[in-house]
């Protein structure tokens, strides 16, 4: 079984993803495009990543992204909302 990391810093890291690349998470619930459970599988899936260290270098390396990483967990998720 595959340990997952710390749900607070995973938490961040999603919310800093969904901002460099242009997405609203809360604005996106409230308009119905993502739910909450949605958002929760996002950071699940985020702290199950195999490359936290390269997401952070990163997201500190990048204020705005016309795409995610490429080794993002969430990169359709992100890539959907970017679209919508």
């Amino acid at each position: 079984m595959q340990t997952l990391g710390d749900l607070r810093t995973h938490f961040w890291k999603t919310v800093a993803m969904g901002k460099t690349c242009g997405v609203d998470l809360q604005a996106a619930i409230r308009e119905g495009i993502l739910t909450e459970a949605d958002y929760a599988d996002a950071i699940t899936r985020c702290r199950g990543c195999p490359e936290p260290e390269s997401c952070r270098k990163w997201l500190l390396e990048h204020d705005r992204a016309d795409a995610p990483p490429e080794f993002c967990t969430n990169r359709a998720l992100w890539t959907e909302l970017m679209a919508g």
